[in-house]
């Protein structure tokens, strides 16, 4: 993968909001051109979900999933035309639902997951040929007690997406980390070869 510009112009706040993540995510916009469904695992409160919401086509729909229904309380039901529903659900210790999706996203949340291929094929088999995957992580493999115990760097990434039938990722942005290291975005697709 390759190394775009940091993100220094703004102050960080200590906690991102929608409109830091959107422009995290800003350089998808023109790489999505067909309205679906998406899906946005490990949503939280719906920071990543409002940024999401803002680069995809008019007539998608995202279904924000969180296994904590107290965040999911405060996702909200439409952002920048787009209709997000909520779904309590915990995607790690189930089979995954889903199939026919344009996309799904995993904003600091793949991290959390011990076995990531294994939820990888899973994703790669919920997407429509050459549907995308888009991650937010820290760029760091060096683990960080509960907040970030399985660690999901660019390079790992890399060598997840060849091992579960996703293209090379597409770096998209990088940005430091109020909480310190630097977060990275990156765009997969599911291969249409495997």
């Amino acid at each position: 993968m390759g190394s775009p510009r940091i993100d220094t112009r703004s102050k960080l706040s200590p906690i991102m909001d929608v409109r830091d993540a959107a422009r995290l995510l800003a350089p998808v916009r023109p790489r999505l051109h067909s309205p679906g469904p998406w899906v946005d695992l490990g949503c939280g409160a719906g920071t990543f979900t409002g940024a999401l919401a803002e680069q995809l086509p008019s007539h998608s729909t995202i279904e924000a999933v969180d296994r904590d229904t107290d965040a999911l309380r405060r996702v909200p039901p439409l952002h920048a035309g787009i209709v997000i529903r909520t779904t309590q659900f915990d995607f790690d210790a189930r089979p995954l639902p889903w199939s026919g999706l344009a996309g799904v996203l995993m904003a600091n949340a793949l991290h959390f997951v011990a076995g990531q291929e294994a939820l990888l094929e899973r994703l790669a088999a919920s997407l429509r040929p050459s549907g995308h995957l888009v991650v937010v992580e820290y760029d760091s493999e060096t683990p960080k007690g509960e907040w970030v115990p399985h660690p999901v760097s660019a390079r790992s990434l890399a060598r997840l997406a060849s091992a579960t039938g996703f293209t090379p990722p597409v770096p998209l942005g990088r940005r430091r980390s109020s909480y310190g290291g630097v977060m990275y975005a990156a765009l997969l697709a599911r291969s249409t070869t495997r």
